[in-house]
């Protein structure tokens, strides 16, 4: 990998984090019933996401979808994962009682077996074509069950 992929690493990480983590944020809203602002946050993650998917797909350099950087190609796609699977190791390291039954890591399984036709995706003429497109649902999907997993995970904790 290049600096630019580590600069670019390093930024996408800490938003990822930093979009997790206001998931708190959305959390009070949601228990406050404000909509509009509710509204607001999801657009605001929407565009966040957008800009990281449009900058992964044309800028880094690569746009070229080649089997031999199947990570570089997805890092967005990679990052989400590890930190769902650190999210779901903090749900069995405290020990209170987890909330959502097995759904969460239902959640995750899925997120998992996800990673199939990601790793297969180059080969796909449509895939080529609407790169940015698919790459987007891909993150808006997994964030959204990140999110969900996060949100438990928290209150779990508060319990």
């Amino acid at each position: 990998m290049k600096k630019n992929d580590w600069i670019f690493s390093g930024i996408v990480g800490t938003l990822l984090i930093i979009m997790v983590l206001s998931n708190i944020y959305l959390l009070t809203l949601f228990l406050g019933l404000k909509i509009l602002y509710i509204f607001i946050y999801v657009a605001g993650m929407a565009v966040i996401l957008l800009t990281m998917t449009h900058y992964s797909v044309h800028q880094m350099g690569n746009h070229e979808v080649i089997k031999s950087n199947w990570i570089k190609n997805h890092l967005i796609f990679w990052m989400m994962t590890d930190i769902h699977t650190l999210i779901m190791i903090a749900r069995y390291v405290f020990p209170k009682e987890r909330q959502g039954g097995y759904f969460p890591e239902l959640l995750y399984v899925i997120h998992l077996l996800i990673i199939i036709p990601v790793y297969f995706s180059y080969r796909s003429h449509f895939y080529k074509k609407y790169e940015v497109g698919i790459s987007f649902c891909l993150h808006a999907l997994i964030y959204t069950i990140l999110s969900y997993n996060f949100i438990q995970f928290i209150i779990q904790t508060m319990q």
